[in-house]
């Protein structure tokens, strides 16, 4: 066994244990057979309505990936962006973690041409134009958070979330400055050089970032959208605002690399602000465990379009083994 995989593997138990460790917890607290009563009694017609509303948000974020990619002069049809996302996505979730999606990401937007320095350096930026638009619904949401709970270790908790993805932005923006730029010529730093600075482009481009940044925002609207029918659905009394105040830091912390695909996370932080405004936490427990299901779902049709394209990919080598070189 070799080093790498040991740290894979060391890593994989890690998540695997947070996420137990929380998921364990809330299991603790909660009557979860009646969580799971809730869920045995879910509409199938609303179980379709939501995995119809995450994957409209899937085709938002594909799109946005076109005036990203304009940064560089590169075009990008709706339906490549809308395929680059899904299938990121279906990675994403069954790899769990949205690094790995990413990476299945920039290997999807080779295919088209387009180099591997512009390929990462738009995902870096798709990723980072997303995070903004989660990070200013979590400022907004800040305030009416703090309001609710008097809590030292929770209020302090949102505090330092708000602080360090900020400062996350802040770094972004300021290490796009202060790569020089002779380092951008350099045979063997010069893609890490690119990367590193990808910001420069966004700025470079603001017509197309406020654009990718409204989309952006438009992706956790319907996120939140998911979540506010589950909610009704499980018969809480819950409001959109309500919603759009739990859900953007829920997303925020459970996308953290260091989650079984959000899992346990979800749970726990969503049980935790419901509960704030006094809503029943094994419904609570109902709607975030069916999201979740409702994500991975919404997810798999990626997985296959992945196989589509690989077996297309694999005929054509096949049937023209010199590439069409002639």
């Amino acid at each position: 066994m070799t080093l790498k995989t040991l740290r894979n593997l060391l890593l994989a138990a890690i998540k695997l244990a947070l996420s137990g460790l929380l998921i364990w917890y809330v299991t603790t607290k909660i009557d979860i057979g009646s969580a799971l009563v809730h869920l045995q009694n879910l509409s199938g017609v609303i179980a379709i309505a939501v995995v119809a509303v995450i994957i409209s948000g899937f085709a938002v974020a594909g799109y946005r990936l076109r005036p990203i990619l304009g940064m560089f002069g590169e075009r990008c049809s709706f339906l490549m962006g809308f395929q680059t996302m899904w299938i990121g996505n279906f990675f994403g979730q069954a790899l769990v973690t949205f690094l790995t999606g990413d990476a299945v990401r920039i290997w999807w937007i080779l295919r088209l041409g387009i180099g591997l320095r512009v390929a990462a350096s738009a995902i870096l930026i798709d990723r980072a134009i997303g995070f903004i638009a989660l990070m200013v619904l979590v400022l907004l949401a800040l305030t009416p958070l703090l309001d609710l709970t008097g809590d030292a270790v929770m209020r302090a908790g949102l505090f330092s979330v708000a602080l360090a993805g900020t400062g996350a932005i802040v770094a972004f923006f300021v290490l796009g400055r202060m790569v020089p730029e002779r380092m951008h010529q350099s045979r063997y730093i010069g893609f890490l050089a690119d990367i590193a600075s990808a910001s420069r482009h966004a700025l470079a481009a603001p017509r197309e970032s406020v654009f990718a940044f409204v989309l952006s925002i438009g992706v956790q609207l319907i996120m939140v959208l998911a979540v506010f029918i589950l909610a009704r659905e499980f018969g809480l009394e819950v409001g959109y605002t309500q919603c759009l105040i739990v859900v953007p830091v829920v997303v925020l912390i459970s996308m953290m690399p260091i989650f079984v695909a959000g899992w346990g996370a979800r749970e726990f932080l969503m049980v935790q602000a419901f509960g704030l405004m006094g809503f029943p936490a094994d419904k609570v427990l109902a709607v975030s465990i069916t999201f979740g299901l409702g994500l991975m779902i919404a997810s798999a049709p990626g997985g296959v379009l992945w196989l589509i394209n690989r077996r297309a990919k694999d005929e054509t080598t096949v049937s023209d083994p010199t590439g069409g070189t002639g």
